[in-house]
């Protein structure tokens, strides 16, 4: 059984409803999710590195570097900030579910997924740099400049330890605000009482 596109929907239906919208907005928010869907083109590209070569400095475990985009861009104008706010909504949860996605696929490669380090968030932006050097994703797909923003702008890039350890960015980040926080959590529990493989 494959996760359906229905199935992504009701997830980011229930990440939009945390923001309480209200019905004015419950239309946009169905129309948009399937809009924002057609557009979306996962890609991921990563490699696994033993501990004696780990670009993060602590050599006790071996680590996975990648970088992967889920192809979406962001609308530059809106009239109706919420609108935006919907968009941006959709487009991050789909950043994550691309990262769910990898971490299935690493797992696949006998890599467990511990500890995600993220460049500008624990570990310096510069690292960015130094991942897509090692990773070496299609640059038609993803790239990075030298102020180290990535396009398409729903991107992501950082390193996986094989840590044992089950912490994210969220962890050590100090935000009460934050829209996502510990979205990748409420992600696996999702498709874990969905009780399919992840496939979109």
């Amino acid at each position: 059984m494959k996760i359906t596109a229905e199935k992504i929907t009701c997830f980011i239906e229930e990440e939009t409803r945390r923001v309480k919208f209200g019905d004015k907005y419950s239309f946009y928010i169905k129309e948009r999710t399937k809009e924002i869907l057609a557009k979306y083109k996962p890609y991921f590209a990563f490699k696994i590195l033993p501990p004696e070569k780990s670009i993060y400095g602590d050599t006790k475990y071996s680590s996975a570097v990648f970088a992967l985009t889920t192809g979406l861009n962001s609308e530059e104008n809106y009239d109706d900030y919420n609108k935006g706010l919907i968009d941006d909504i959709i487009a991050s949860t789909l950043t994550y579910y691309a990262l769910y996605n990898l971490k299935n696929k690493l797992l696949s490669e006998n890599f467990t997924t511990g500890t995600l380090l993220t460049p500008g968030n624990i570990i310096p932006i510069e690292k960015s740099a130094e991942i897509f050097s090692i990773v070496q994703p299609d640059q038609n797909l993803i790239s990075i400049n030298s102020k180290m923003l990535m396009y398409p702008r729903y991107s992501l890039n950082g390193i996986y330890l094989n840590d044992g350890k089950n912490n994210s960015e969220c962890n050590y980040c100090k935000s009460s605000k934050c829209l996502y926080k510990n979205i990748t959590a409420r992600m696996e529990l999702f498709m874990k009482n969905a009780g399919e493989d992840p496939a979109l």
